[in-house]
């Protein structure tokens, strides 16, 4: 299975997405904002990404910009996939921001 990376500040929330992707067997990794995100995706290179888009400080879209710049395995391109739960009118900023994403609107 996967190793998931979510990247969310709301608790329930979080709660929620661990226990449905532990439930399907994935494995999952936390961060309750932005900075901390990049820091675990960069430590655990994470197959998936869920990204919040409102969190505090920096938000999701400035993180999966930054994200893209992080190397994969042994120097080789990682190819992330980065999920957010967003509006119709979000996507377009989004595509911008990150490669290979998949919205759940």
């Amino acid at each position: 299975m996967s190793r998931i990376l979510i990247v969310e500040d709301n608790p329930t929330n979080m709660r929620f997405v661990v226990t449905v992707l532990k439930t399907a067997g994935h494995q999952t990794l936390q961060a309750e904002d932005a900075i901390t995100g990049i820091q675990r995706a960069r430590e655990a290179l994470p197959d998936i990404i869920f990204m919040d888009i409102q969190l505090p400080g920096m938000d999701g879209l400035e993180a999966s910009s930054l994200l893209n710049a992080v190397p994969g395995p042994a120097g080789a391109e990682h190819e992330r996939q980065i999920a957010g739960f967003l509006y119709p009118e979000a996507l377009a900023t989004l595509e911008q921001a990150a490669n290979n994403f998949k919205a759940i609107t």
